[in-house]
């Protein structure tokens, strides 16, 4: 068993852990008192994505490259991740058609560029000649609404709460598909990598 084959499940888990600490314990887990403030775990789950990338993204890239990566990165998830949250807050509370509009123009750009911009970066830090990696980055974002939706749909009952949107992000659903398919996207795009010439 590979180093890399640990390294996604265990960042998943503790990702979903940090979003959990934060709204049981910080923020308070009745009703909506979650929505309040500015979700400050997004900083350390970012980070904790974009290491397990570095290390899952080129099993032999030099430390100095994983750690370039990995400042790279976890800047670049954490600028979406304030950006995409900014623009969800802004489309559920402006039901005014330019402003709900604006709101989905920043969260599409967001969700087209950050795929992009981990693409170049893993190409040019943690495996030079490596085959698009926005691909499977960008396919991952595309289903983590919908592994979400259905982890959420399937487990509800178990844990008895509700089925609405709020309850698949209270319940940190979309943070423990990321930080799971995130890091396996870049393992996958970096078993072929292509050959200078």
């Amino acid at each position: 068993m590979s180093a890399r084959s640990i390294v996604v499940p265990i960042s998943a888990l503790v990702a979903w852990g940090l979003w959990f600490v934060e709204i049981y314990w910080v923020k308070g887990w009745e009703g909506l008192a979650w929505l309040q403030g500015f979700h400050w775990s997004g900083l350390p789950i970012c980070a904790v994505i974009a290491v397990a990338s570095s290390i899952t993204g080129a099993e032999r890239a030099p430390p100095w490259r994983r750690v370039a990566f990995a400042s790279v990165a976890g800047a670049a998830m954490f600028m979406a991740f304030v950006v995409f949250r900014d623009a969800c807050y802004d489309f559920a509370n402006n039901w005014v058609p330019y402003d709900a509009g604006r709101a989905v123009v920043r969260a599409v750009t967001v969700s087209i560029a950050l795929p992009i911009g981990l693409g170049v970066a893993a190409r040019g830090l943690l495996a030079p000649g490596r085959r698009r990696a926005y691909l499977p980055i960008g396919v991952a974002l595309l289903v983590t609404p919908l592994l979400s939706r259905l982890s959420l749909l399937a487990l509800s009952p178990l844990v008895g709460g509700g089925t609405s949107e709020f309850d698949e992000i209270k319940m940190g659903y979309p943070v423990l598909w990321l930080a799971a398919l995130v890091p396996g996207a870049l393992w996958s795009s970096s078993e072929a990598p292509v050959e200078p010439g």
